[in-house]
């Protein structure tokens, strides 16, 4: 808790003291300055040196109200959702992408991650979407990017993978998925891949029984073993 001190004098002032701290406040003796301190209720503090009245605290930052006569606890409010209160006497409401929680001193923009549709609540990105600060609404990841939940910007499919806004998919046998993939691609018929993600054509090649080369991401030169000869895969020509 802030707190700061009142002296309050209560007898006369024959007897001046310095400005007040907690040290000064003393009580001094019959017929002479008497002094006592108080604090300022809570959430509230006096930037006066040598206050001397309850009045004369002020609410923090952050709260909301006025310090009266009865020094009540409740005096200082802190400040609602939706609001920023910076100098405790005054509030202003957030805009629309801006993010005030209870006891907000200055508005601020929704955080990256999250979107607000409302200026006292953040909520965070879904999955397949994405969320930059001061988001208002979540924007729909691209076709061969991916954004998982809570996601501030979209990432690009790497290579090997394919992805459909949610979690890169690694590519399957027989395929190939370049950087951005949305849908593998097929090897070249009859060509064949002998792992899991492949990342271009060049990971494709003739089958067992076969020779020849796979040319391009939709051609290849793969043709049977002839008879008398023997293919035992990744060949480019056939052998006895």
């Amino acid at each position: 808790m802030l707190r700061t001190w009142l002296c309050v004098m209560i007898a006369n002032a024959a007897h001046a003291l310095p400005s007040c701290t907690p040290a000064l406040c003393l009580t001094t003796g019959i017929n002479q300055t008497v002094s006592s301190f108080a604090t300022c209720p809570a959430n509230s503090l006096t930037t006066i040196k040598s206050a001397v009245d309850v009045t004369q605290c002020k609410c923090i930052a952050g709260f909301l109200g006025t310090v009266d006569s009865t020094a009540s606890p409740t005096s200082c409010a802190i400040c609602p959702a939706g609001y920023a209160c910076a100098n405790g006497s005054s509030m202003i409401a957030c805009a629309v992408g801006e993010f005030c929680p209870v006891g907000s001193i200055a508005s601020g923009p929704c955080p990256a991650g999250s979107f607000c549709t409302t200026s006292n609540v953040s909520l965070p990105c879904p999955t397949g979407s994405f969320c930059g600060e001061g988001a208002t609404k979540p924007t729909a990841c691209a076709p061969g990017a991916f954004c998982p939940a809570g996601s501030s910007n979209a990432s690009t499919c790497l290579p090997g993978s394919f992805c459909n806004g949610s979690a890169p998919v690694t590519c399957p046998l027989n395929f190939f998925c370049g950087a951005g993939t949305t849908i593998p691609v097929p090897c070249p018929v009859p060509s064949v891949t002998w792992s899991t993600g492949a990342t271009s054509y060049l990971s494709c090649q003739c089958p067992l029984g076969t020779f020849g080369r796979v040319t391009g991401p939709t051609t290849s030169s793969c043709a049977d073993c002839p008879i008398g000869q023997f293919c035992p895969g990744v060949a480019v020509q056939c052998t006895c």
